[in-house]
C-alpha cells in the first residue's frame, strides 16, 4: 500500500483584504506533494507566499480554496504531529532549559523516568548537556536555538516546519545549528519544510529546493550533493549553476514585486 505523503496541497490559494479594500493573492492556486521523510527548503522574495505556506501547513490559517493534507488527513488546525519552529525561539524563560525540551512530553503524559531519560538524550545530542538546570536568559542566541530544536524534535513530530530559525545568526553558528539539525533529522527522520532567505543555506541541507515568488512555485531542483556537504561541495560548478538560477529566480520575483 502506497505511503500518504506527509505535505499535500490541492490548488491551494490564501487571499488577504486590506483595511483599503485592496485584495491581496499571498498564496496562488499551489499544488504540492511533499513525501514522508523529505527535506524541503523553500526560497524566495520577502512578501511572496513563503511564510504563509507554512502557517497553513501548520494550521494556524485556513486556505481561501483549497485542501492541505497532511499523511492523507486533511490539515484542519494545530497538531502536534506537526512540529514548528519560529524565526525567534518560543523558550519558557520561566522553564530551565530540562524544563522546556521536556514540556511537551510532560503534555502528552509520558512517564517522568521515560522523559527524563529522552532530555538527557537531546541534551547530549545539541552539546548542553551541562545546562540542563540552566535557564533560557543564561543562554547565548545559538544556544537556545540548539534548545528551541531539541524540544521540538523531543515530541517526536512527524512533520517539522521551520520558518526561518536561524535568522540573525553568525556563520559559525548557524554552520553549528546545521549540523544539529541534520543529525537530530537523520535519526528520526522527519519531514521538515524549512523556509529561508539563504540560498547557502538550503544548498547546504535540503533534498529539494523550491523558489516561490508571487505566491507560486517558481522553481523547483533536488540536490543530488551527498550529505554532509562541505563548502568545497557547495563551491563545485554544478552547485555553483544552481545557485546562480536561484538567485536568478529570486532577482526577477524582486523585480516583480
Amino acid at each position: 500500500m502506497e505511503t500518504a505523503p506527509a505535505i499535500e496541497l490541492r490548488g491551494v490559494t490564501k487571499t488577504f483584504q486590506l483595511e483599503s479594500g485592496e485584495e491581496v493573492v499571498a498564496v496562488n492556486d499551489v499544488t504540492l506533494t511533499v513525501p514522508q521523510g523529505e527535506f524541503v527548503c523553500v526560497l524566495g522574495p520577502s512578501g511572496h507566499g513563503k511564510s504563509t505556506m507554512l502557517n497553513m501547513i501548520a494550521g494556524f490559517a485556513e486556505p481561501t480554496a483549497g485542501e492541505l493534507h497532511s499523511a492523507g488527513a486533511p490539515i484542519d488546525g494545530p497538531d502536534p504531529r506537526r512540529g514548528v519552529v519560529f524565526q525567534r525561539d518560543t523558550l519558557f524563560l520561566w522553564k530551565r532549559v530540562a524544563d522546556n525540551i521536556a514540556f511537551g512530553l510532560r503534555a502528552r503524559g509520558v512517564p517522568k523516568a521515560e522523559r527524563d531519560e529522552i532530555v538527557e538524550r537531546y541534551l547530549r545530542i545539541i552539546g548542553l548537556e551541562n545546562y540542563g538546570r540552566a535557564w533560557p536568559r543564561q543562554l547565548s542566541g545559538g544556544m537556545r536555538r540548539r534548545v528551541a530544536i531539541a524540544a521540538v524534535f523531543a515530541n517526536e513530530p512527524e512533520v517539522l516546519l521551520m520558518d526561518e530559525p536561524f535568522v540573525g545568526l553568525d556563520y559559525a553558528r548557524r554552520a553549528t545549528l546545521h549540523e544539529v539539525l541534520l543529525e537530530l533529522w537523520e535519526r528520526s527522520r522527519p519531514t521538515v519544510f524549512f523556509v529561508t532567505h539563504d540560498v547557502d543555506e538550503a544548498l547546504a541541507l535540503a533534498d529539494r529546493i523550491l523558489v516561490v515568488v508571487r505566491g507560486q512555485i517558481a522553481m523547483e531542483e533536488r540536490i543530488e550533493i551527498a550529505r554532509p556537504r562541505s563548502v568545497g561541495d557547495l563551491a563545485t560548478d554544478e552547485a555553483t549553476e544552481l545557485r546562480t538560477r536561484i538567485l536568478e529566480h529570486l532577482e526577477l520575483g524582486a523585480r516583480s514585486a
